[in-house]
């Protein structure tokens, strides 16, 4: 339970509550400032690059085509027709997921 001076002190402020007008002022403030820029566009290339880079160096290219080609010639035919079939399904309930999931860029609440 709030002491009686607590209350005294709400009640103080809901009865002086003062509203200052904006008249625009904080959007001129925000036009004035400057906007940020991030010289740093080129990390994510150069990073993806050197990772390409030394993933061409360390994978045997031959032996993976190799392994795929022998997981998919060792699966039941009727597998992959079934895989190939329901994978349209698959993409519009993730889609559906996806949209319903996504939040709206503004909250005001």
């Amino acid at each position: 339970m709030e002491n009686r001076d607590e209350l005294q002190i709400k009640e103080f402020f809901s009865k002086n509550k003062v509203e200052i007008s904006d008249d625009g002022f904080s959007n001129r403030v925000l036009r004035q400032l400057p906007e940020k820029q991030y010289k740093t566009n080129w990390i994510v290339p150069l990073f993806a690059l050197a990772g390409m880079i030394i993933a061409g160096f360390l994978i045997d290219v031959q032996k993976v085509i190799l392994t795929i080609y022998y997981i998919v010639i060792e699966v039941p035919l009727y597998f992959l027709f079934a895989g190939i079939m329901v994978l349209p399904v698959v993409v519009i309930i993730g889609y559906f997921f996806w949209e319903k999931n996504q939040l709206p860029k503004y909250r005001f609440f």
